[in-house]
């Protein structure tokens, strides 16, 4: 799924769910009621690049269930939750991807494994940059920032690590 846009979607702006894999690339969704971008239960591999979500009602972007994702060049700006929310994936990388100016976090990574979460940004959120939670390498915010993501302003604090 290449090259869309979408404005105003009710619930989801656009969702790929629940297939052997996905390349969802260089759309843009913006103010749907919930989730701007969400892809779901991917059996093989998500490629999930070059997308943007803006003033979405609850999550710009969200990778759930997916073995093999590759989360790059995102920006997500003004979700009403979190900007960014990869959850459950199994191998692959988030790298360069940006989450501003959301309502609670710009960047949560929650219960992956093998994945690489390098080059990132998440500035003035308004509760943390990055959240990351049950994730190993990271059990400390330095782990995070180590790996060369970089956040700033985030009301909370920029970095929260729950091992």
């Amino acid at each position: 799924m290449t090259g869309n846009s979408v404005s105003g979607s009710g619930r989801r702006g656009i969702q790929v769910k629940s297939a052997f894999t996905a390349v969802v690339s260089g759309n843009a969704v913006d103010g749907s009621g919930r989730e701007g971008l969400e892809v779901l239960r991917m059996k093989t591999s998500a490629v999930v690049t070059d997308n943007t979500s803006s003033t979405n009602g609850r999550i710009g972007f969200r990778v759930k269930t997916v073995t093999n994702g590759t989360i790059t060049g995102n920006v997500s700006t003004a979700a009403g939750r979190e900007a960014i929310v990869v959850y459950k994936v199994i191998g692959g990388t988030v790298d360069d991807n940006v989450g501003n100016a959301s309502a609670q976090s710009g960047i949560r990574i929650r219960r992956c494994s093998g994945l690489g979460v390098t080059n990132n940004q998440a500035n003035g959120n308004g509760a943390y940059g990055f959240w990351v939670q049950g994730t190993p390498p990271f059990t400390t915010p330095a782990d995070v920032t180590a790996a060369g993501n970089a956040a700033s302003g985030n009301t909370l604090a920029d970095v929260r690590v729950d091992p």
